[in-house]
């Protein structure tokens, strides 16, 4: 009898009319009187960037305490919902400011209820502008919409070297090399560990129009070609290199979402194309799509 008193309520006055039995309206009435409910629920300015206050406005009826959570992903299960001890009933308003790192859309729930257990929830999205420019809006939404960097792009020294099955590339920023595969497989991803001074890690003579990779390139290249020959793990023989190094200025962005738990990073190679490095992979988004 409760459950259907609460459908009675909440779907108002077109299932009151098409109601037969008055008798069950009259046992209805008090429940309706004692739901709690949520009239309105707001956001202003329904736009806001980094930093800003945003006001939230309610009004209910019915309620005599009301909870309250800010979240930017439910697909993860929002956020636990927290008192609002000294809220104003039956209408009031709050101050929320839009905290640095947030993404858009950023979500508010309402939670509405009172002593006889009625509880309503209200939950309403507003848009927080991403302050930072893109490197690419091929692959991300420019429009700061689930995605934002963590910072503008930047132009750090770099080295670039092709091989016959993937690509070496150096970040001066952080000394790190990465090796990477044709497959779009990270093979390394590790601190460039080579000295000025130090032996050239690489004897071996290469075949016509190949090359060597030396320095920190050289010393992953070996220990990767070695590892391939013990294990029969044909997929770590990246080849010999194809060109000499190069270097360039690369263009580096960490960029936030996009569906990752984590920042993925976006580099350029020395033609300007954009490749994505995340979770043990990469792929090109900008740019000729070969490799």
């Amino acid at each position: 009898m409760i459950v259907l008193c609460c459908r009675i309520c909440k779907q108002g006055e077109e299932l009151v009319k098409r109601l037969l039995v008055m008798g069950l309206l009259a046992l209805c009435s008090g429940a309706c009187n004692s739901m709690s409910k949520i009239n309105t629920f707001s956001a202003e300015p329904s736009v806001a960037d980094w930093n800003q206050p945003i006001t939230l406005s309610w009004n209910v009826s019915g309620a005599t305490r009301l909870r309250f959570a800010a979240f930017t992903s439910p697909a993860h299960g929002g956020a636990t919902l927290g008192e609002l001890a000294n809220a104003s009933l039956p209408e009031g308003t709050m101050q929320y400011t839009i905290r640095p790192n947030t993404i858009s859309p950023l979500y508010f729930t309402l939670e509405a209820s009172n002593d006889q257990g009625w509880t309503q929830v209200e939950t309403i999205a507003i848009t927080v502008r991403c302050p930072y420019a893109f490197i690419t809006s091929d692959h991300f939404d420019s429009g700061g919409n689930n995605t934002c960097p963590v910072d503008n792009p930047t132009h750090v020294a770099a080295v670039y070297q092709p091989l016959e099955h993937g690509l070496f590339l150096r970040a001066g920023d952080t000394n790190t090399i990465y090796l990477l595969t044709d497959s779009g497989t990270i093979l390394a991803q590790t601190m460039d560990t080579w000295h000025d001074g130090e032996p050239s890690p690489v004897t071996e003579t290469p075949p016509s129009n190949r090359f060597l990779p030396s320095r920190g390139f050289g010393k992953i290249w070996i220990h990767m070609r070695d590892f391939s020959a013990q294990s029969g793990i044909q997929s770590n023989n990246v080849g010999w290199a194809v060109a000499p190094e190069q270097d360039y200025s690369m263009q580096l962005q960490w960029i936030n979402g996009a569906g990752r738990d984590g920042p993925v990073l976006v580099m350029s190679f020395p033609d300007a194309r954009l490749i994505v490095i995340d979770s043990g992979h990469w792929e090109v988004v900008s740019g000729p799509e070969t490799r």
